[in-house]
């Protein structure tokens, strides 16, 4: 069995990480977590044509394990895009998309097949099944009902497991509890978290101090920003306060009209958010990246776009959140190490 003693996290494995991770002083690292995967596109062969292959042979070479968790650390709760919001404001957090799982809520995520199975000595049958397979199946509820007959204990549980599991899991009972009976359903489908956030602030707040509070966030000096054309012209717009217009100094068209206004909802998508939160209607959309004609169709539709480059969006996570988390679960066993050289590859000069 391989045992992890030392885990190293990064935002990008790059070549100049990968010194990093060689460099190290003490126990060498077992188990790299890199949150966006080296291989975007397969890979027919490894040599050392590209930085890319290059990356996977010292890897290989250095006996470590490679973990990429993307789009699990974006969609989950309390994942990225959570935390990319945390420093905005308090408010109410709501998911932009969502994906069904099978097997979900008190049976786990085993698999595709519910099992609701009545039987004498229910008990036994559950300690039975779950002795015999172990992680492959996830038991939900077990309740005895002696409403049938004073003298017998039957016994309904539920089961769900995979469609690998099935066809054994089915002969096991036949062979050990002749007499079950045995009601099959699919596993319920349940709505989970998919990418991006929107909050939706508790006290609204001009555009100027959401600015502010993203880089102060982030730790940034600068960040993009673009405005919605009516904004710029002083038209009437949800985002301005009632006090712009009368202001001396907030003209239709002025500075101070365009940088006064109130930002009540706040879209989110880590990393390249284009795509994603392309149709959302909020006052701001924050990402990492997107396009000239992305940003052009966003501010056109009224809502103000904060860019911050990709993975400024996403480092921090890794930073403050997840390595404490690691830290927390493991302890002392294991000794987490953050990279101090992995950055965005662009910069503002």
């Amino acid at each position: 069995a391989s045992f992890v003693r030392r885990v190293f996290l990064t935002n990008d494995l790059t070549e100049a990480v990968m010194d990093e991770v060689e460099g190290l002083p003490g126990s060498k690292v077992d188990l790299v977590v890199s949150y966006h995967p080296p291989i975007f596109r397969p890979l027919k062969r490894l040599t050392q044509s590209s930085a890319k292959e290059r990356i996977i042979l010292r890897v290989v070479e250095l006996g470590a394990a490679l973990y990429s968790p993307h789009t699990a650390h974006d969609s989950v709760y309390g994942g990225v895009n959570d935390w990319l919001l945390s420093g905005l404001g308090k408010g109410e957090v709501s998911g932009l998309t969502f994906t069904t799982l099978r097997g979900q809520g008190g049976l786990g995520g085993c698999g595709n097949h519910l099992m609701i199975l009545n039987v004498d000595s229910g008990e036994k049958m559950e300690v039975a099944v779950m002795e015999q397979f172990e992680d492959e199946v996830t038991k939900g509820h077990f309740a005895v009902n002696n409403d049938f007959s004073p003298q017998r204990r039957i016994g309904s549980l539920d089961i769900s497991c995979s469609d690998g599991v099935l066809k054994r899991l089915l002969h096991f009972l036949n062979q050990n509890f002749p007499t079950s009976v045995v009601t099959m359903k699919p596993s319920p489908q349940v709505p989970v978290l998919g990418g991006g956030r929107l909050l939706s602030l508790a006290e609204p707040v001009e555009l100027s101090e959401l600015v502010e509070r993203v880089k102060r966030h982030l730790g940034l000096n600068h960040v993009r920003l673009a405005t919605p054309h009516d904004m710029d012209n002083g038209q009437p717009s949800s985002l301005l306060t009632s006090s712009s217009s009368s202001s001396t100094d907030g003209e239709p068209g002025s500075e101070g009209s365009r940088r006064r206004r109130l930002v009540s909802t706040v879209a989110a998508c880590a990393g390249s958010g284009g795509s994603l939160l392309r149709g959302v209607r909020a006052d701001v959309l924050l990402t990492g990246e997107m396009s000239h004609h992305e940003v052009l169709e966003a501010t056109s539709t009224g809502s103000a776009v904060v860019l911050c480059e990709h993975s400024n969006t996403e480092r921090g996570f890794f930073l403050h959140v997840f390595a404490k988390t690691l830290r927390g679960m493991l302890g002392s066993s294991v000794d987490v190490t953050v990279s101090q050289v992995d950055k965005d590859p662009l910069q503002i000069v």
